[in-house]
């Protein structure tokens, strides 16, 4: 049984769309849905199955005469001449299709330093293990860590993340997205799924890959970009609120830095969880930080609240601005603080400040307890939850194109963001179809 010749209509272009193509690459299965606009003059028609069936193969013919006209000699052989320039033409096509299949836009860095460091260039886009999912990027934000890691601060986490010069070169960790192809160990998510999770690295990209165990399925009323503001900065908010603070109704909370990332995160937390919250930030910031549900808001510039007479049950210490024995002093005597941030010097970061908290702690009544967040994609889930019953709302503050990230970056390091700045990503390989 012969295939069919389908020719194009001489009046007009038409479109074909072909549904659940599948192709494997190792260890993983990508399934796409692919659209040609096949235009009279250039392309005569094309093979395909006969109606109804499953065949996952379509051959495009091309041609220079009039639509429709020599399709007999299309299907049952060419002149030499014709078949050259058949196979020229299909041997460049296949050579930019797999190119651009084979990689993307990203956002990288090569050596520790400064925002000159950063490139935007073509990279081979990366392939999903068996126990991870490859992300077609939709939007990603900045983090203090991003900025930390660019100049290889602490000196101690070049140990994780390479000594000379960065182990992994794609930067950004928040994503959000669509599930583009699945390991074969995946079972919770499938090829077309909305997601946002923490990665390692390389988030600031077109396409990315994650751990399944990462993932959550995406908040449905919410953009691809305010989903992207999610992931380090709520995370982080949620698992000092609820295991480090152990917050409980009518617990008096002071969130230091309550106007950035994980503060706006913290304070909607803090309060659906029915403690009496206390916003620390700047004059700028004050109405924002009322919005976010803060009860009473202190701006720094003008008032210290560890010399005040308010005592609080809860410190959630984002800034790192204040001594140790200062936030004690804000404290009830079985008070906790929470420590997320600190000054320590190039070498060691905060963790010194941590250290120190730890060892103090054992000595007095007050618990002075260190934070340190873990990605998960659990936690992601609960996220969500809050998120549709609109008990926290992600809080976007700008938002950049994928190769204005260094602007992104310089934004965050040199003003103070009311909330998060995400990154949009549009993958270059479909805004160079759509143009050609």
């Amino acid at each position: 049984m012969s295939t069919p010749f389908h020719p194009i209509p001489q009046n007009g272009p038409v479109m074909i769309e072909a549904h659940e193509l599948t192709e494997r690459y190792g260890d993983t299965t990508a399934v796409h849905s692919l659209s040609f606009t096949l235009v009279p003059g250039t392309v005569t028609g094309f093979l395909g199955p006969n109606g109804g069936g499953k065949s996952t193969t379509m051959r495009i013919i091309m041609g220079t005469g009039p639509a429709g006209v020599g399709h007999r000699h299309l299907t049952r052989g060419r002149d030499a001449r014709g078949q050259r320039d058949h196979h020229a033409r299909r041997e460049t096509m296949s050579s930019r299709t797999q190119h651009a299949l084979r990689t993307m836009k990203a956002i990288t860095q090569h050596r520790y330093g400064g925002l000159d460091t950063l490139d935007y260039e073509t990279v081979p886009r990366p392939v999903a293990a068996k126990d991870e999912i490859l992300i077609r990027v939709q939007g990603a934000s900045i983090n203090a860590a991003d900025w930390l890691l660019m100049q290889g601060e602490p000196f101690v986490s070049r140990l994780a993340f390479g000594l000379r010069w960065p182990k992994v070169s794609t930067r950004g960790r928040d994503v959000a997205g669509v599930i583009e192809a699945v390991g074969d160990n995946v079972r919770r998510f499938s090829v077309g799924d909305e997601v946002y999770a923490e990665v390692d690295a390389g988030s600031f990209a077109e396409y990315t890959v994650a751990q399944a165990k990462r993932l959550a399925h995406k908040p449905s009323q919410i953009s691809f970009g305010e989903a992207a503001a999610v992931p380090i900065a709520a995370t982080t908010a949620l698992q000092g609120v609820r295991d480090v603070a152990k917050i409980k109704p009518g617990d008096k909370v002071l969130i230091n830095g309550a106007s950035g990332g994980v503060g706006s995160f913290a304070v909607q937390l803090a309060k659906a969880r029915g403690a009496e919250v206390t916003g620390v930030c700047s004059t700028a910031n004050l109405e924002f930080v009322r919005s976010l549900g803060a009860d009473h808001v202190i701006d720094y510039t003008g008032e210290n609240f560890t010399t005040g007479e308010a005592r609080y049950d809860v410190i959630f210490d984002l800034v790192g601005n204040r001594s140790l024995a200062q936030c004690r002093r804000g404290l009830t005597r079985r008070g906790t603080l929470v420590l997320a941030s600190g000054n320590g010097g190039r070498v060691l970061g905060p963790i010194r400040r941590m250290v120190a908290a730890m060892l103090l702690s054992m000595f007095v009544t007050q618990n002075l307890r260190p934070l340190a967040a873990v990605a998960s994609g659990a936690d992601l889930e609960v996220l969500r939850e809050h998120i549709e019953a609109g008990a926290i709302t992600p809080t976007v503050d700008r938002s950049y194109p994928l190769a204005e990230t260094t602007e992104a970056i310089r934004y965050f390091v040199e003003e103070h963001a009311r909330g998060k700045i995400t990154i949009t990503v549009t993958t270059h390989n479909d805004t160079k179809e759509q143009h050609e």
